[in-house]
C-alpha cells in the first residue's frame, strides 16, 4: 500500500491523532515521490510534474510580459465593484503567492523538499491570464482552476524529520524571494504601491500555507516555527514585525482542558476594504490586536 503524506508526516487530517512517526522515512524524498504521496491525501493539490503543454505559461517569462500582466490586472479589477489599480495589483500578487505557497509548503512540511523555482522550471495555468470574468476571493482559495507545473524533479531535499532545519528554511526563503521578486517589481511599478506592501503579502501567504500544511499533518508547531524562520530573517524583504501567529481560546473557555486554536495574523493588507462594499478581514493588520483577536475567536 502506498504511503500517504499524512501517514508519513505524522498526522491524518486536521485535528486527528497522528498515525505514524516521522521516522517512517529517513532518506530524502524525490519530488515525484512526494507529489504522489501528497495527492493520496489531498487529491486537489494544484500541482503536477512534467513537460508543460498548451495553456501553460513559463512563470519567469509571464512576469515580464506586459500584455499578460495587463490582462491579469484587468481580470482582478472585475472581481469587485470599485476595485482600483492598487487593489487589483494586491489581488494579483495574492493570486500567485497563495498558489505558490499552498503548493510548496506541504512539500516542505511533509517531505523536507524545496522544488527548484528557477526560470523555465515553473509553469502556470490560470483562467485570469485569458481575461475571463468572475469573482475571486483574496485568500487561499483565490484561484480556482489555477495550477502550477514543475518541468523537472529538481529539488533541494533533506530527511523529512520535524526538526527545524536552518539550511532548509534558508533555501526555501531564498528560492521564494528570487522567484517572486520580478512580479513584485512589475506590480509595484504598475500600481505605485510600495514593494514592501507586496512583500508583506508574500510573507502572509508563507505563514498561512505553512500553518495549513501543519494542521493537515499534525505538525503545527514544527510548521509554524519553520514559517517564522523563513519570514523573520533579518535583511529579508519578507521580514516584518506583524506577520506571525497567535493562539486563541474560544470565548469563555479556560483551564487545563481548554484547546486553543492557532491563527495566522497578517503583516500586509489585501486591500479588500477599499472596494465597494468591502471590509477588513478577520486578521487584518489595520485592526487593533484586541479587535483582531475578537474577530478571529468568532471563527473557532
Amino acid at each position: 500500500m502506498a504511503e500517504t503524506w499524512a501517514a508519513h508526516a505524522g498526522g491524518y487530517g486536521r485535528g486527528e491523532t497522528p498515525v505514524a512517526g516521522p521516522e517512517a522515512r529517513e532518506a530524502p524524498w524525490t519530488l515525484g515521490e512526494a507529489l504522489a504521496a501528497a495527492r493520496l491525501d489531498w487529491p486537489a493539490l494544484p500541482v503536477s510534474l512534467g513537460a508543460p503543454g498548451e495553456g501553460w505559461r513559463d512563470v519567469a517569462a509571464l512576469f515580464e510580459d506586459e500584455d499578460a500582466i495587463t490582462a491579469w490586472l484587468a481580470f482582478r479589477a472585475r472581481s469587485y465593484p470599485g476595485t482600483d489599480l492598487k487593489a487589483a495589483a494586491a489581488f494579483v500578487l495574492a493570486d500567485y503567492a497563495y498558489l505558490l505557497t499552498m503548493v510548496t509548503a506541504p512539500l516542505f512540511v511533509g517531505f523536507g523538499l524545496v522544488p527548484d523555482l528557477i526560470p523555465g522550471n515553473v509553469h502556470l495555468r490560470y483562467a485570469g491570464l485569458g481575461g475571463e470574468s468572475g469573482e475571486r476571493g483574496v485568500e487561499s482559495d483565490a484561484n480556482p482552476g489555477a495550477e502550477l507545473r514543475f518541468a523537472s524533479e529538481a529539488a533541494f531535499a533533506e530527511p523529512a524529520v520535524p526538526v527545524v532545519s536552518p539550511s532548509l528554511c534558508d533555501h526555501y526563503r531564498r528560492a521564494v524571494e528570487a522567484h517572486v521578486a520580478p512580479l513584485v517589481e512589475t506590480l509595484s511599478g504598475r500600481s505605485r504601491l510600495a514593494r514592501s506592501a507586496f512583500w508583506r503579502l508574500v510573507a502572509d501567504a508563507v505563514a498561512f500555507a505553512f500553518l495549513d500544511a501543519g494542521e493537515r499533518v499534525g505538525r503545527i508547531d514544527y510548521a509554524t516555527e519553520c514559517a517564522l524562520a523563513v519570514v523573520k530573517q533579518a535583511g529579508s524583504p519578507l521580514s516584518n514585525r506583524q506577520t506571525g501567529f497567535v493562539d486563541l481560546l474560544p470565548e469563555g473557555e479556560a483551564g487545563a482542558m481548554a484547546c486553543p486554536r492557532r491563527f495566522r495574523v497578517r503583516g500586509g493588507c489585501c486591500r479588500y476594504y477599499t472596494v465597494t462594499g468591502g471590509s477588513y478581514c478577520a486578521p487584518c493588520v489595520l485592526k487593533r490586536p484586541a479587535d483582531r483577536d475578537r474577530d478571529l475567536r468568532s471563527l473557532i
